[in-house]
């Protein structure tokens, strides 16, 4: 769990320290994993100005946004360690035939290869590693070489809450050698299954490389964040939240809004309202101001129907991520989600037992 610049020998290091951990990490109790994840979460708080300071070194984040990105990773670690127990929870169904029983149990898959970008690298990281590590899984964790404490960070606050050694791996590696390391470590029989956040390029390569030796991708990637202005928006507002949208984080964010869709009579208004929002400060603006009036809503909740997209904000900006709502995009933009108890199923397999009292 250190976490170091690798080559192909020191990954193939790696995966086999999360090889050998899983017989005994996949059958902790909940419990115990539960208490390392509420451990992890408050280590997490006292080392916050840490993190903060790595933030702001390593990717030139603003203060507000690395007090989001320790709010919300430790969001994260609280979350899923409410939900283990209830998610590792099987099922008894009835069977058609008299005398035939059956259980359906959740099982870990395995060893889990989460690959995270740079740009919220406490949200992405943690996320990456802590549902599957929650179901019983083991990780490797391949961080962004652009953020390396901060990864380097998640390890540290994991191992100092008692998670066992080889559950969980850090490592990152020059630019060059990323195609080398990361095709190895997918191709390696003991990945089971891989999470992937970065580019829509990048992760078509990934799926096809884990397509080829059949294994499963849940991907998080690039995508193309419309906000769409209704005919009796709040224009003040829905500019204000644009603006928010647009260029929190140097629009260094996946959900960042790229494109304005604004109704054609409002086009002039709108314009001249959204240059005005880019010029002042944020400071005061809340997410959660209303764009739409409340007799809109049904209105809004209509629009949102029909659009095929992982989420949609209503009366906010694009942005928006907490660790109850699940995750995740819709066509190039990914599939598959993290966060809630939709991200803790993605790191769990079905298995059906069936026997027989007569016969």
């Amino acid at each position: 769990m250190d976490g170091k610049d690798v080559h192909t020998h020191e990954a193939l290091v790696a995966l086999e320290a999360a090889g050998r951990a899983f017989s005994l990490w996949s059958t902790t109790k909940p419990p115990f994993r539960r208490d390392i994840f509420l451990k992890a979460a408050d280590i997490l708080d006292r080392r916050a100005g840490e993190c903060k300071w790595y933030m702001v070194q390593e990717i030139g984040a603003h203060a507000h946004f690395t007090q989001f990105n320790l709010a919300t990773a430790a969001e994260i670690l609280r979350d899923v360690a409410g939900r283990i127990s209830s998610a590792l929870s099987g099922i008894v169904p009835v069977c058609q035939e008299q005398g035939t029983h059956a259980l359906v149990v959740k099982e870990p898959y395995g060893v889990v290869l989460g690959i995270a970008p740079w740009d919220a690298p406490y949200i992405l990281g943690i996320r990456a590693v802590a549902y599957a590590l929650a179901a019983g899984d083991t990780c490797i964790l391949k961080g962004s070489e652009f953020s390396p404490r901060c990864f380097w960070v998640i390890g540290s606050v994991f191992r100092d809450a008692g998670l066992r050694d080889g559950c969980l791996n850090v490592i990152y590696h020059r630019p060059e050698d990323a195609a080398e390391i990361t095709t190895m470590l997918i191709e390696h029989p003991a990945v089971k299954k891989i999470d992937f956040t970065g580019s829509t390029v990048v992760g078509s390569i990934i799926a096809g490389t884990a397509g080829r030796n059949l294994k499963p991708v849940l991907r998080e990637l690039g995508s193309k964040n419309n906000a769409i202005m209704c005919e009796d928006a709040h224009l003040e507002k829905a500019a204000q939240q644009c603006a928010l949208g647009a260029f929190l984080h140097a629009g260094q964010i996946c959900m960042s809004t790229e494109r304005i869709l604004v109704h054609e009579n409002a086009i002039e208004q709108f314009t001249q309202k959204l240059k005005k929002a880019i010029s002042a400060t944020f400071d005061d603006v809340t997410a959660n101001q209303a764009l739409a009036q409340p007799a809109g809503v049904n209105k809004a909740y209509s629009v949102a129907a029909r659009i095929e997209t992982g989420a949609v904000h209503v009366n906010s900006m694009s942005i928006h991520d907490e660790a109850g709502l699940p995750h995740g995009g819709a066509k190039k933009s990914g599939r598959g989600r993290f966060n809630a108890q939709a991200g803790l199923d993605e790191f769990l397999g079905a298995k059906t037992i069936t026997f027989q009292t007569e016969w």
